[in-house]
């Protein structure tokens, strides 16, 4: 689970706002390619650093001109 807090039960803490940076891309060329074309795969740079399990920032796109920044912090 991510939560805005850590608990027992939570991977990790997520914290989100607006920003103005560019959004981070993949490096793999396949996954950059989905997740330019397909909106809901805008959350892949989300999911990888899930899974790298580290403390991390991330800029995804949301909306035309406007991006989000994910911070994550492993509970």
């Amino acid at each position: 689970m991510l939560a805005p807090q850590c608990s027992a039960q939570a991977l990790a803490q997520i914290t989100v706002s607006l920003t103005d940076a560019g959004a981070d891309r993949l490096d793999d060329a396949a996954l950059e390619a989905l997740r330019i074309a397909i909106p809901a795969a805008r959350g892949l740079p989300l999911l990888r650093a899930i899974a790298l399990r580290q403390d991390q920032r991330v800029v995804l796109d949301y909306l035309d001109g406007t991006r989000l920044a994910v911070a994550i912090t492993l509970c």
